[in-house]
């Protein structure tokens, strides 16, 4: 059996952007997909996090990988690709 390693917060952070890119979305527009409001998208996955409290919930990640089409996996464990 495999163990997880997570990735930092701030590789989350990278990937979301990515996927923001490879989709030519902006921060309102993902916050749209996800039926929430931009300003509350953008403070629980743009703004420092690794700080307790600020890490994204996982109903929030959940919410980002539905809109992207990706697995959950690949927004929290480092060995996950985007298409797993």
């Amino acid at each position: 059996m495999a163990v997880s390693k997570f990735i930092t917060p701030h590789e989350r952070r990278k990937r979301i952007e990515a996927l923001l890119r490879l989709n030519d979305w902006s921060w309102y527009r993902l916050a749209k997909e996800m039926n929430m409001e931009r300003t509350a998208v953008v403070r629980a996955l743009k703004q420092k996090t690794g700080v307790r409290g600020n890490d994204p919930s996982l109903g929030t990640l959940k919410a980002v990988a539905r809109a992207f089409g990706v697995s959950v996996g690949y927004l929290v464990d480092v060995g996950s690709k985007r298409d797993d």
